[in-house]
This record gives C-alpha cells, structure tokens and sequence, in this order.
C-alpha cells in the first residue's frame, strides 16, 4: 500500500515497535496491515491513500481539506472550552504550540488572555497598509520637490523675459512695389504725390529716385526737389 502526506505538517507514527515520519509531500510504501494503522490513525490528519493509477491533484485536494477539517476542529473545541471555563468563572487554559502553530496558520483567533502572533493574513494586510503609507508619503515628497522646481523654472523664464529687449523683426522693402506706385502716375498726379511723400523719398536707394528723377525731369523739365 502507498499512502501519501500532501499537509504541510509532519506525520509522527508508532507500529509494531518502530517509529517513523512521513514529511510534508512525502508519500510511503508499505505492506497492508501497517497502511490500514496509519490510515485509521492519520486519515483526519490529511494522510490518504494512493491506489496505481489515481489522480494526484485530487489526492492532494482531499489531504488538505481533511487537514484544514481537522485543525478547525481542534481550534474550536479549544476555543469552546474556554468560553466555557470563563461562563464558570474559571481561569483560562493555555493552548498547545500546535494550536497556536495552526490557528497562526488558519487565520481563526485563539480565546485567551494570552498574545500570539498575528496570523498570516493580518500581518499581510498590515505590512500592505505600512507599504501604502510609505508610497504615499514618498508621492508627496515627490510632488512638493516637482511643484519646487517648476516655480524655480516659471521664475527663471520671467527673468530672461524681463532682461532680454523685444528684437523687432524688420521687414524687407520690396522696391519694385515702391517704383510702381509713381511709375504709373500721370503728369497731373506725380508731382502731388512726391510732395506728399518727400521725407520718405529721400531715404529711397538711389535707383529708385533715378528712376524716379528721369519720369518727374521728363513730365516737369525741372529736377527732382531733393
């Protein structure tokens, strides 16, 4: 016979005057009468049997499920019998290492004046509630050192703003705009317009008062007034 222990406990056995352990995930060979013992006395336990050509996985499901039954089981009863001392007016009693082992294990709390270590789960949750307050704190750190230098920035660019002077892009003048707009005047209307536009025309590059010059001598016979 072949019985296997899928707990995550140990197995102690005794039989016929030889003592054994079955560990965790272990599984044991052995003759007929001495599987039958092992399996009346640790079945409850999470010891099961495994016949050729059974499904492992599902051996495994029911091992720990007797286990977890098991342990339960003892956890309330303990905790039952205290209630009940504590109705009496009786002191509590204590329980086992392997109780406060599996009920840690479990997550269920023991009854009893007594401290034991947070069970698994709890000591999760707090040390994931430690984790959020530190990310939250760094987040704020971080922000208040963003928040720091974007203003060191926004003051930096007023700064440069205030030192560098407005360069005004010039633009270029197009002459031949300049030479059509009294290139096609007739006599009556050039010699107002160069009145009008006299301080403007002096500042003309020379070919465009040259050309300028030649049609007012030619329409005046008298030269350009500048």
């Amino acid at each position: 016979m072949v019985v296997a222990n899928f707990t995550p406990d140990k197995i102690r056995w005794t039989h016929g005057g030889i003592v054994g352990i079955i560990k965790p995930g272990e599984t044991f060979k052995c003759d007929e009468k001495r599987g039958k013992f092992l399996l009346t006395h640790f079945d409850t336990r999470g010891l099961v049997k495994l016949d050729y050509g059974d499904n492992e996985e599902n051996a495994r499901i029911k091992s720990m499920e007797n286990w977890t039954e098991f342990w339960k089981r003892q956890i309330v009863n303990f905790n039952q019998s205290n209630e009940e001392r504590k109705a009496e007016g009786k002191g509590y009693v204590r329980p086992q290492p392997e109780v406060i082992e599996h009920a840690e294990k479990l997550g269920i709390k023991l009854i009893g004046p007594w401290t034991i270590q947070q069970s698994s789960t709890e000591k999760e949750v707090q040390d994931l509630k430690a984790t959020i307050a530190s990310l939250k704190a760094e987040k704020e750190t971080t922000d208040n050192k963003v928040d720091q230098l974007v203003g060191l920035v926004e003051k930096l660019i007023k700064s440069q703003s205030k030192q560098e002077p407005e360069v005004k892009q010039e633009t270029e003048t197009d002459w031949d705009d300049v030479i059509n707009r009294f290139f096609y005047k007739g006599k009556d209307h050039l010699k107002p317009w160069v009145e009008e536009n006299l301080a403007v025309i002096v500042d003309y590059p020379d070919f465009v008062k040259d050309k300028l010059r030649e049609k007012y001598t030619k329409f005046y016979e008298e030269d350009l007034p500048i």
